[in-house]
């Protein structure tokens, strides 16, 4: 999606009428940060916010009712690499 943004910013970029945005570097940069990725990362759903604020643990003794870990703060989820939030 970077890459789809840094192809329509340099298009919007070409007018006289628009802003001057500087993106020499830009697509040396993702293509930096894409290095640093293995091609076969998987990507999936994650919550981009782990902290341990957004952590609830149920402490119950009582062994017919299950402990329970639940996230909470689903504000930023989104797709991202499978390890962001570990």
């Amino acid at each position: 999606q970077l890459y789809d943004w840094y192809d329509q910013a340099l298009v919007a970029t070409a007018s006289t009428k628009s802003v001057t945005l500087e993106l020499s570097s830009y697509r040396a940069e993702l293509d930096w940060v894409r290095s640093l990725t293995p091609p076969d990362t998987p990507i999936a759903f994650c919550h981009n916010d782990l902290l341990a604020a957004n952590i609830l643990y149920n402490d119950n003794p009582d062994p017919t009712d299950p402990r329970v870990i639940q996230l909470i703060d689903f504000e930023y989820g989104g797709t991202n690499y499978v390890a962001f939030d570990i």
